[in-house]
């Protein structure tokens, strides 16, 4: 009998528990329902997911500006041709983009698109060196990209290995 008693017992404060449950959650508001409940935890871990999938494209995007930046002070300081460098750019893009074309903005081809680019780059990059290095450096790449873009075949990247 006492058995009997001690299992109402629990199972009444259980009940009870369960009932006080959506007030505590909620702040005191009895308006939740289990349903309604459940409907949250699934938001809850679908805005986790998308957090998730966002931190990990950040990542990714903050990897590809570390590269790029190496790419530039590799082109800069002649361990690389303007046409790798610009190479390396596209191959970079469809890493963190897989399948997205960048949008073109009155350029000939995605490779006059991305050695703009590599241009852009550089002088950002140069603009915190020294200035008559930053002028000579500058001169020479788009010298080598006003003979690329001048070429009857137009510029054609090399073929280059993995990232």
């Amino acid at each position: 009998m006492t058995s009997g008693i001690h299992y109402l017992l629990s199972l009444g404060v259980v009940a009870s528990l369960y009932s006080t449950l959506p007030v505590l959650r909620s702040g005191g508001s009895t308006n939740l329902n289990p349903w309604t409940m459940v409907q949250s935890y699934r938001l809850t871990a679908e805005l986790q997911q998308k957090h998730q999938e966002m931190e990990e494209q950040d990542e990714a995007l903050l990897r590809s500006i570390r590269i790029k930046k190496g790419l530039i002070e590799d082109l800069v300081a002649g361990r690389a041709t303007f046409l790798q460098t610009a190479a390396r750019f596209k191959q970079q893009a469809e890493i963190v983009n897989p399948g997205k074309r960048p949008p073109l903005l009155g350029h000939a081809s995605l490779e006059e698109y991305y050695c703009r680019m590599v241009l852009v780059w550089t002088d950002n990059h140069m603009k915190h060196r020294v200035a008559d290095r930053n002028e000579a450096v500058m001169h020479r790449l788009r010298k080598e990209f006003k003979d690329l873009a001048a070429r009857p075949e137009g510029i054609r990247f090399p073929v280059i290995g993995k990232a």
